[in-house]
């Protein structure tokens, strides 16, 4: 029972395939502005005033724009039922990027926190990538990945790993996006700004909700190669282009992630998992059944 309501939500999630094997890991920091709106008209109007080609004035020069449109991405997010990961503003994922309808990239990634030196937020990002020439469709290929790759240093299976036992992972939540692109560069032709437009759906076993969110994105290649002085103003920036284009969006503090599970009410050790489903319905019959029989000997 259980392996056929995973093959359910992992069809929802549109994969197909089988194992593949290969580990790599990098790192980089997220220097962004999060927004969002509830509101599919004004979102799809802000893209509307983005237009492939088009001069933007900022602070410290012009950039031109440039655009990338109908990425897929089919996410699941790892985590034990009490949500260590998630209580230490730590995320665990596996992410499948589909562009035109194919596979492009399959990997996991972990997304952890750190300060700058400015005392400010942002999050190291380590990445395991696998082959695209087989699909990984169990989430237990996922795990039993993960648990053969836990010796390799550095790779995302290792650094979860020292923190938890891998057998506790289970899928927190799963979410598809459809993801828009706007690239700014500079005179020099050197990307600096993404602003990324997402339409998110996110679901587990009993609820799922729409978002649509909206992120302004320094390149961290840029910004590690900037002195304070320059970072404050790439930085200041990123608010001129939410002022600019998107003045009636909300701005968030929290990861999508993170949004996502408060809006669902997903606490810790409150999970419904696959086997509490199937413990639920069993119950649920049970119920119907003996009320059905204490019914029917009251009419005799």
């Amino acid at each position: 029972m259980k392996g056929q309501l995973n093959l359910l939500v992992l069809f929802l999630v549109g994969s197909l395939g089988f194992l593949s094997n290969d580990v790599k890991a990098s790192d980089r920091i997220d220097f962004d502005k999060r927004l969002v709106t509830d509101d599919l008209n004004e979102f799809e109007t802000a893209q509307e005033l983005l237009v492939s080609g088009m001069s933007i004035r900022l602070d410290d020069g012009v950039y031109k724009t440039f655009s990338s449109r109908g990425e897929k991405f089919f996410d699941v997010y790892l985590d034990t039922e009490a949500q260590t990961l998630l209580r230490e503003n730590t995320s665990l994922r596996f992410r499948k990027r589909f562009i035109k309808g194919n596979l492009v990239k399959q990997m996991l990634q972990l997304k952890r926190p750190k300060r700058l030196i400015d005392g400010s937020l942002a999050f190291s990002e380590e990445k395991t990538t696998f082959p695209i020439k087989s699909q990984i469709l169990e989430i237990e290929t996922i795990l039993d990945l993960m648990k053969k790759n836990e010796h390799l240093k550095g790779s995302v299976s290792n650094l979860v790993g020292e923190r938890l036992s891998l057998i506790k992972l289970v899928p927190l939540l799963h979410v598809h996006q459809t993801r828009n692109r706007f690239y700014l560069h500079d005179s020099n032709d050197r990307r600096v700004y993404t602003i990324t437009f997402d339409e998110v759906t996110s679901f587990n076993s009993i609820n799922f909700i729409i978002d649509y969110f909206v992120e302004i994105e320094l390149s961290e290649k840029i910004a590690s190669r900037l002195g304070q002085v320059e970072l404050k103003t790439k930085l200041k920036n990123i608010s001129e282009l939410k002022n600019m284009f998107l003045k009636n969006f909300r701005e968030i503090n929290d990861s999508k992630l993170y949004f996502s599970i408060k809006k669902m009410n997903l606490k810790p050790g409150h999970n419904i998992t696959e086997d509490s489903i199937w413990a639920f319905l069993i119950i649920g019959l049970i119920l119907i059944v003996g009320v059905i029989a204490y019914k029917t000997r009251l009419k005799t």
